[in-house]
């Protein structure tokens, strides 16, 4: 079933398997490595850009693996493609046309259906949606 799901549920019942991104260099390409710097360093650019804290590596890596086992799951056509980490601490800022708009609480992951696109950045994009699990009713926070 497509919608949110709790980590729990997504593995379980919809062959979610989050071990599979344990040996993802995520700096390993040049897409990701231009995922990585976008998300670690001085915010410039049009746009929303959200910049993690830390622009060190393990701690980028870190954050991408806790939210992909601990976040709520999207599923869409049957398959998982992107994870939400509630972090409930400061992560990062997000600028939008080069000016500071707010901090970052919730770190997501996208295109996990694609591990050579697979990244992360913090976020508290508002569009994240509080709700239930679609398969336990479980609250995803």
């Amino acid at each position: 079933m497509d919608g949110h799901h709790c980590s729990e549920c997504a593995q379980k019942n919809h062959g979610f398997n989050p071990n599979i991104y344990d040996t993802i260099n995520f700096t390993g390409s040049s897409y990701l490595l231009g995922k990585y710097l976008k998300h670690t360093q001085f915010m410039s650019g049009s746009g929303a850009i959200s910049v993690y804290a830390s622009s060190d590596y393990d701690d980028y890596r870190n954050c991408l693996l806790i939210s992909i086992n601990s976040g709520s799951v999207d599923i869409a056509n049957g398959v998982a493609v992107s994870a939400v980490w509630n972090a409930y601490q400061f992560l990062g800022d997000t600028s939008i046309n080069g000016v500071y708009s707010h901090p970052c609480f919730e770190n997501k992951v996208v295109k996990l259906d694609d591990l050579s696109k697979t990244h992360g950045y913090c976020t508290n994009s508002f569009s994240i949606p509080n709700g239930y699990c679609v398969d336990c009713g479980k609250l995803i926070q």
